[in-house]
């Protein structure tokens, strides 16, 4: 019986010889001439740029470059898998947490870059005869057409809008410094809700954007009694709140800033309007001092936080009763009262 012999050649010495063989049988462009196999001919200065052009048009469009090579098939798979992609994270599925939109860029990447290596290798192995539509003014023209046709779903990332938190009104929801997306058409369809984190435009400034949290509707009636809100007549459980200033505004001096802080008498909120305040309740300029704010006013919500210098909160989702701990040094940092927290891109 004939003995097994080594995968290739003779040589059990060449230690590299199989994997050159392997390679060399996947780009399926060899000849076995001696112990090893080695590619043929290098390429040509016309192959070399129709492989780069091919490459250039898959990672522009995926499955455009798989279309130059003659392969329709794989172009519609690498055409379909993109497009479904996008269209997943353009509708919201991906784009609604961190999670999803690193999902989303790690899926695009991977999908450009093996259309891209795809098409540059199918490109090296076709024949030289090409069909009408394995031309470059056929493939360029398609690509501006398929860039065409994302344009709506390009439009609807327009809705998502990147925030910088600068100030410490709504800790420890909102950390100084965190960044976060927001969704800018959250309450296109219904009005925001008690207890729902939105961004407005302040009343007294339309050009500056504020976060706060909604503690009261059209039709109820809101009032504070040293530091705690009343709804309506009853106490409001807020587990979101904090009170960092441990002192209380004097009866005596009701015109004083921190008598409106901490003391308000029953106030009916107006129909199309809200009551916003700050989560860091002594440190908040909110609706205690500029009024109720229009609902045509609302401009978003948050979603999640994508980026903080507290590295914990990466990737927290901002829903309506999103809370978060203080960080241990931030109670220290308070020896002074906050401003409006004032988002801005």
């Amino acid at each position: 019986m004939t003995p097994n012999r080594p995968l290739v050649g003779h040589n059990r010495g060449e230690p590299y010889a199989a994997a050159k063989l392997l390679i060399a049988l996947w780009i399926d462009d060899l000849t076995v001439t001696g112990p090893t196999a080695r590619i043929a001919t290098p390429m040509t200065m016309a192959m070399k740029k129709r492989v780069l052009f091919a490459f250039l048009l898959s990672a522009w469009q995926p499955g455009l470059g798989q279309l130059y090579a003659g392969r329709a098939l794989r172009a519609l798979i690498f055409c379909s898998s993109y497009t479904g992609v996008a269209a997943v994270f353009f509708y919201g599925i991906f784009g609604r947490s961190l999670a999803g939109a690193v999902t989303f860029v790690v899926l695009v990447v991977t999908i450009r870059l093996c259309s891209a290596v795809d098409a540059g290798l199918l490109v090296r192995r076709a024949s030289d005869s090409r069909r009408w539509f394995q031309r470059a003014y056929v493939c360029v023209p398609l690509g501006i057409v398929f860039a065409i046709a994302f344009v709506p779903l390009l439009a609807s990332i327009q809705n998502l809008k990147s925030y910088y938190i600068p100030s410490g009104a709504m800790e420890p929801t909102l950390m100084v410094g965190d960044r976060l997306i927001a969704d800018l058409d959250a309450y296109a369809v219904a009005p925001p809700g008690r207890g729902d984190i939105v961004i407005v435009r302040s009343p007294e400034d339309p050009t500056v954007e504020l976060i706060k949290r909604v503690v009261a509707v059209g039709g109820d009636t809101v009032e504070l009694r040293g530091k705690t809100l009343y709804l309506n007549g009853a106490a409001v459980d807020e587990p979101w709140v904090v009170h960092l200033d441990p002192t209380m505004a004097s009866r005596d001096n009701p015109m004083s800033r921190r008598f409106s802080r901490d003391h308000m008498a029953p106030l009916a909120v107006p129909e199309g309007h809200l009551f916003l305040m700050g989560d860091n309740r002594d440190f908040s300029y909110d609706s205690r001092f500029i009024g109720t704010v229009p609902v045509a006013s609302v401009h978003g919500a948050p979603l999640y936080v994508y980026w903080s210098p507290h590295r914990n909160r990466i990737g927290i989702k901002l829903d309506s009763y999103a809370t978060a701990a203080l960080p241990d040094e931030s109670s220290e940092r308070h020896t002074a009262p906050r401003v409006l927290v004032a988002a801005h891109p």
